[in-house]
């Protein structure tokens, strides 16, 4: 049972300070964690210098650093970057890794095979069962994918908005109480909804020519910046990654919002618009009051205000 652990401190290993793979995998570990109702510190231990990633964890000269950040440290967990579950066990089988291996409770792995984050226990040698619902770790391992996907198509600065999306989204998620379903979908949204950001303009104009057959191409350019969001449910749908018509009309929605949306589109396009990083395109005050209103679950004020106020941009720029 993971709730035997005292879970205070996970350390992360990385190659580089930021990256993508970093930033998946953390918001990976956050909402394996938050289903277990578990809050806890994380720390990164980055960056590594010139270590190539495919010795990543052989190398000793991570963990005499490594060794050196944990001395003051009680009991921690360690996230792997990528998984090297078989590396470190034999590492620490064969007392290789100079450092107090009895501080080292246990190891969070990506399984890829399954899609399902996992907490390896090193003193019994076993996979903690966790006690998650079956159909709540299923719902993990398909936002888990949906990430995966998009971590694909994009930058690493556009990747780490979509995670804030993602993170913000959850947070007013528990304000309104949607049920797991809900919450499922507007994940999904949120994971899949800047899926084709970072795609280029003729990219983009011809997808979108097959969606709007009447328009012609100057048409399109008026409004070239929307179009990322009836592309990416194109996209998305055609190559069955998403079949849900709900999630796929709220990714279509975020860019051209509509006042009938429903309550997954609206809380997509609130976290989208609110996501910590956007806190300069307000008000101090507004943004606060903003806040007030989700507290309070309040997520219809929050969007007229947003409908009313932030008009949705048409030009294209590419970033």
């Amino acid at each position: 049972m993971i709730s035997n652990f005292s879970i205070s401190q996970i350390l992360l290993l990385s190659k580089e300070e930021k990256n993508k793979d970093l930033e998946l995998n953390l918001c990976e570990l956050n909402l394996f964690l938050e289903n277990l109702n578990v809050v806890v510190n994380k720390k990164v231990l980055s960056p590594l210098g010139d270590i190539l990633k495919n010795s990543f964890y052989l190398e000793k000269k991570i963990w005499n650093q490594f060794n050196e950040l944990t001395k003051n440290l009680n009991k921690f967990f360690l996230l792997l970057e990528i998984n090297k579950l078989k590396e470190i066990k034999n590492l620490l089988e064969q007392n290789e890794l100079d450092f107090p291996k009895e501080k080292l409770l246990g190891l969070f792995c990506f399984n890829k095979k399954t899609k399902k984050m996992k907490l390896y226990d090193i003193s019994s040698n076993k996979w903690i069962n966790n006690n998650l619902e079956e159909k709540n770790i299923n719902n993990l391992a398909e936002i888990n994918k949906a990430l995966r996907k998009t971590f694909k198509e994009q930058t690493l600065k556009r990747f780490e908005h979509t995670i804030r999306v993602l993170e913000t989204a959850h947070l007013i998620s528990s304000k309104v109480q949607l049920n797991e379903k809900e919450k499922n979908k507007l994940l999904l949204a949120c994971a899949y909804h800047d899926f084709c950001k970072n795609w280029t303009l003729r990219r983009l104009l011809f997808y979108s020519k097959k969606i709007f057959i009447n328009r012609n191409k100057e048409e399109l350019l008026k409004e070239a910046w929307g179009l990322h969001g009836p592309v990416a449910s194109f996209i998305l749908k055609r190559n069955k990654l998403l079949k849900d018509e709900e999630v796929l009309l709220a990714i279509t929605n975020h860019t051209y919002p509509d006042r009938e949306s429903s309550i997954i589109g609206k809380i997509l396009i609130i976290a989208d618009k609110i996501e910590p990083n956007k806190i300069s395109n307000f008000n101090e005050n507004i943004y606060k009051e903003l806040w007030n209103y989700l507290r309070f679950g309040d997520i219809e004020s929050t969007f007229k205000f947003l409908l009313e106020n932030h008009k949705p941009k048409t030009e294209w720029r590419k970033e």
